[in-house]
């Protein structure tokens, strides 16, 4: 399975719902912090893509960062 299939296919299989309180508690962030960036981050761990959307101090601009470097998986997710 390519990257963008097992990175939609770990997303996919999270429960709709169910808030961000497992990713925030992942990621080690408070709970009243955003969680979208780091659902994402513990996706890409979970689904092997964690080398595109690394898991790091300063998620948001890191992640953005990375998305401007690195744009490969974020398009493909769009096809």
């Amino acid at each position: 399975m390519g990257a963008k299939a097992s990175f939609l296919s770990t997303a996919n299989s999270q429960p709709n719902g169910s808030g961000g309180a497992k990713y925030q508690d992942w990621y080690g962030i408070s709970r009243n912090v955003s969680w979208c960036a780091a659902f994402v981050c513990y996706v890409a761990n979970k689904s092997g893509c964690g080398n595109i959307v690394p898991k790091t101090a300063n998620l948001f601009f890191e992640a953005f960062d990375n998305f401007l470097l690195l744009h490969q998986l974020f398009p493909l997710c769009i096809q």
